[in-house]
Order: C-alpha cells, then sequence, then structure tokens
C-alpha cells in the first residue's frame, strides 16, 4: 500500500461490494472538508488502470460536490487486498458508525465474498460485527439483509426503526410493502403498533374472510381526521374487525357516558371486555361545587334511565346492544 494522489473521477465501486448504505446528507462532511480538508484519506485498489474505492465513498462523493479533481488515496495493488480483507478494512474503518441494517448487509457480503458457510459466518463475520454469536442472529440478520430497498430506506433514512425493520422482515413481500406503504410510513405507526398491525390485520382478514388489502381499504375508507386521529381511526377499524361485538359495545358505552355531561374528573368504567357485573364509578374533585355536580349528573341518570343501561350493557356483554345496532 502506498500513499498516492488520484484523479476522482476514475474512482468507482464495480457491483457494489464495498458499498453499504445510501451516501446520505453530505452537508456537514462538505463543510469539514472545506475547512480542514481530508483528514482520512481514502482507501482504494488498483484494478488494471482503474481505482476501486473499498473506504470513503462519502468522503470522494463529497469531494465531487466540491469540485476537486484530484485526492490523497492509500491505494492497495490488486493482489495486495482480497475481497474478504477489504472488507474488514471498511469495517475497521467505519464501525463507530456501522448501523444495523448495514451490519446485515456486511454480514451478506462476507458470505459472497467469502463463501463463508453458516457455521463460519456465526463463528468469524458475527462476533466481528458485534452481533451475538448464534443461529438466531443469524438468520434475523439475513433476513434483514434480504429486504426490499424501499424498506432498507426507509430505514436507513430513520422513518422506520431497526426494530419496525426486523418486523416486517419476518412476513411475506406483498403484506410487508402493504404495511409499510399504505400505513406505517403515510401514519407514523411506531415499533409497537407495527407489531400489533402483523398480529391483527391477518386476524381480522380471516374473521371477515376479506383479503387483507381489500380490509384495509375499507378501513382507510371509514376514517376521518388529519394526521393522529386517522391513525386511531385505523386501529379502531381494526380492532372493529376483530372483535365487533366488543368494539360496539365499548362504543356505546361511551356514547351512553356522553348523554350524562359528567363533570371533569368523574369516570365511569366497565370490567375489561366487559367480562364482570360491576361500573367502576368515582371522581377527583377540587371543590364541593364540583361533588355537586357528580351528585346531579348521577341522580339525572338514575332517573332517565342511563345508568340501567349501562348495567344491561354490562351484564350482557354486549350481546343487546349489539343485537339493536343490527
Amino acid at each position: 500500500m502506498r500513499l498516492e494522489a488520484v484523479p476522482i473521477e476514475g474512482l468507482y465501486s464495480p457491483g457494489g461490494l464495498f458499498s453499504l448504505g445510501p451516501i446520505g446528507d453530505l452537508s456537514g462532511l462538505k463543510a469539514s472538508i472545506a475547512e480542514v480538508g481530508v483528514i482520512n484519506p481514502p482507501l482504494l485498489r488498483r484494478v488494471g488502470e482503474a481505482y476501486e474505492v473499498v473506504s470513503g465513498r462519502r468522503r470522494i462523493a463529497a469531494l465531487k460536490e466540491l469540485g476537486v479533481k484530484r485526492v490523497d488515496a492509500r491505494v492497495f495493488e490488486g493482489g495486495e487486498l482480497s475481497d474478504l480483507e477489504g472488507l474488514k478494512l471498511l469495517f475497521y474503518e467505519n464501525e463507530h458508525r456501522v448501523l444495523d441494517m448495514e451490519k446485515a448487509e456486511f454480514l451478506a457480503k462476507f458470505r459472497a465474498a467469502a463463501r463463508m458457510s453458516d457455521a463460519e459466518l456465526i463463528s468469524f463475520a458475527l462476533p466481528l460485527l458485534k452481533i451475538r454469536p448464534s443461529r438466531k442472529s443469524l438468520a434475523r440478520y439475513t433476513a434483514l439483509s434480504e429486504l426490499d430497498s424501499d424498506t432498507k430506506g426507509a430505514c436507513y433514512d430513520g422513518t422506520i426503526t431497526i426494530d419496525q425493520a426486523f418486523l416486517l422482515s419476518e412476513i411475506e413481500p406483498s403484506m410487508r410493502a402493504l404495511l409499510l406503504n399504505a400505513l406505517v410510513v403515510p401514519y407514523g405507526f411506531n415499533t409497537n403498533e407495527t407489531r400489533e398491525l402483523i398480529r391483527e390485520l391477518p386476524e381480522a382478514a380471516a374473521i371477515t374472510g376479506k383479503p387483507v388489502p381489500r380490509l384495509l381499504e375499507e378501513i382507510v375508507a371509514g376514517v376521518k381526521g388529519k394526521g393522529g386521529e386517522r391513525k386511531k381511526g385505523i386501529r379502531r377499524g381494526i380492532k372493529r374487525m376483530r372483535y365487533p361485538r366488543l368494539t360496539r359495545a365499548e362504543e356505546g358505552f361511551d356514547a351512553l357516558l356522553r348523554g350524562m355531561s359528567l363533570p371533569k374528573g368523574a369516570h365511569f368504567s366497565h370490567p375489561p371486555y366487559f367480562e364482570g357485573n360491576y361500573l367502576d364509578i368515582g371522581i377527583k374533585a377540587e371543590s364541593e361545587e364540583r361533588i355537586k355536580e357528580f351528585a346531579a349528573a348521577l341522580s339525572k341518570g338514575l332517573e332517565d334511565g342511563t345508568i340501567r343501561a349501562l348495567f344491561s350493557l354490562i351484564k350482557t356483554g354486549g350481546v343487546e346492544w349489539e343485537e339493536e345496532g343490527d
């Protein structure tokens, strides 16, 4: 290896062997280079009369945008650096900022470049990448490396978390694309919500006998509002498809409470899943007047039959309400 001034225009990375993730925003890097220059020279491998970029792809891209024509680089002759050794150097040079998605891509490249078996990947590549060496870890990161470009891109740009990417890697491609493009990205579903979607949508489809795309189209079409309200509406819609009687009972319970005009701080709660024969009633009151308002609302609810209707709804588990709604 030697230090050499190399024309930037002639640099390339064939087949993407040493390319990991998108180039990303170069503004900070360009500002740093413009101020102090390139502190860590790129690492290249000579291939015939050309130069292959092993490490320093972002630095070279920043230099190109700055209009720089040549760069001092560390150059290996073709026979000095194998694909495997180049990948190891690339990792060591970027170890402090390698993301999990990039680790997955490193793993795939180690498998392809060195023709490593699963056992070799577990014993060598996973420890190198700071991944727990096990068959489960190998399977998870392999699935991550095989994700489509849209899912990888969403992970790289921070639209979804790496945990969401792991979850999405476990489902078949068409379902993954549907969730990612129709729900997770547009409405900002978080990791736990994504996990629920993966579990709940197929259940709702099985209950209704409708394919997931059609089911989802119907749910989204029936949702009003914007932003967070639409996301809540979609989640309620899925729940309604999965538990129609329970959802209708909850909606009926809420409708009855709205008619009581309870004062601030008061609450009426039903047993979880309507499995019980009681009402949980209480109030947080900061004044005697608030308690009087609560007492008046209770009295009105007893007189007009609202509280009797609440008890009836609880005791039947929502069955009567559902029949009336039908």
